[in-house]
C-alpha cells in the first residue's frame, strides 16, 4: 500500500487513489489507526481553497458527509468517498 501523506494537491491524491486501486491500495492514518483508501474525488467546489484556508494543515478532516469525507488539502478540498479502518490482529 501506498501513504497519502505528503501528497498535497486534488488531482494528485485522485491520481494516486485510482491508479493504486484496488491492489496494493491506499491509506493514511487516524488517531492511530491505519485507513485503506479506495475510492475518492475532487470537490467542484470553486470556494473550498478559500473557505478552508484557515484549517491548520492539509490532511485535516474539515467535513463528515453522510456518505464520505473532506479533507483539506493545499488547493481545495479531497473528499474520501469509500474507505474502511484496517484492524490488526492482536498476538496474545
Amino acid at each position: 500500500m501506498k501513504d497519502l501523506i505528503g501528497i498535497r494537491q486534488q488531482e494528485k491524491i485522485f491520481n494516486h487513489v485510482r491508479g493504486l486501486y484496488p491492489h496494493p491500495g491506499t491509506f493514511t492514518t487516524y488517531n492511530g489507526q491505519v485507513v485503506k483508501i479506495y475510492k475518492g474525488e475532487i470537490h467542484n467546489c470553486p470556494n473550498a481553497k478559500e473557505h478552508h484556508k484557515d484549517e491548520k494543515m492539509n490532511g485535516t478532516i474539515v467535513k463528515i458527509f453522510k456518505d464520505a469525507i473532506g479533507v483539506k488539502v493545499e488547493d481545495g478540498v479531497f473528499i474520501i468517498t469509500e474507505y474502511s479502518f484496517l484492524v490488526r490482529n492482536a498476538c496474545l
